[in-house]
């Protein structure tokens, strides 16, 4: 991966993580819990949203795997704030996912509304390497977005889709949930190890059950191009 390429990986990440805990901050706000409002978490400044070793193990994914993996500092919740804890739990974790998805079509629609203009057919003859970039940028952005919202949607600990779906399952099946996803985590990294021992994308072979149909159907809402 070429330093140019790196840097718009980068930038984008940052923002769209920045996007996704804003918008956790916010919902819980909207919910009656005042944590993140008073911890400084209701804003687009990406240093107050990022996480020291998330960035040097996404750094690290990214140079050294060419699979860019990291995450920023998870937005503080207190659940007995919230007006009705058990559904606006569901809402505040749903917030994240929601906003990365709304974030990609902005920019999938933008993109499309600028490409098919004059003023990019003219631009794009005056410097067609900027031009590139710029096409690159809003492929990458619509990219990260929609699989940050789809990763973060999987009904595994500790991500959006698990607290989720422990909020919508009746108590004792959420418990029990819960207790049977709790070692998640350390199953997909030794499985992410053993990838790297036999050279064999397992969990892209799992995933692709889920990534490919999603990135299908918002492939055809926003436009091919940008899905890939």
């Amino acid at each position: 991966m070429n330093t140019q390429i790196a840097i718009i990986y980068i930038v984008v990440v940052v923002v769209s993580l920045t996007i996704h805990e804003t918008a956790h901050g916010y919902a819980a706000f909207r919910f009656g819990d005042l944590t993140a409002k008073n911890a400084g978490r209701l804003s687009l400044n990406p240093a107050v949203h990022l996480d020291f070793m998330g960035i040097v193990v996404f750094l690290i994914s990214m140079f050294a795997f060419g699979m860019p993996f990291g995450w920023a500092k998870p937005v503080p919740v207190d659940v007995m704030q919230l007006k009705n804890p058990k559904r606006d739990m569901v809402l505040v974790a749903f917030a994240g996912p929601l906003s990365n998805v709304l974030f990609a079509l902005a920019i999938g629609f933008f993109a499309n509304l600028f490409l098919n203009s004059t003023f990019a057919s003219n631009f794009s003859a005056y410097n067609l390497s900027a031009y590139s970039i710029m096409v690159f940028v809003f492929y990458i952005t619509v990219q990260v977005n929609l699989g940050l919202a789809i990763f973060n949607l999987l009904p595994i600990y500790p991500l959006d889709g698990f607290r989720v779906l422990t909020g919508i399952l009746p108590i004792e099946y959420a418990k029990k949930f819960a207790e049977a996803t709790r070692y998640a985590p350390h199953v997909m990294l030794g499985i992410i190890v053993l990838e790297r021992v036999i050279h064999y994308p397992i969990l892209s072979q799992i995933f692709s059950f889920v990534f490919n149909p999603w990135f299908s159907f918002w492939g055809k809402v926003i436009g091919g191009k940008f899905i890939g």
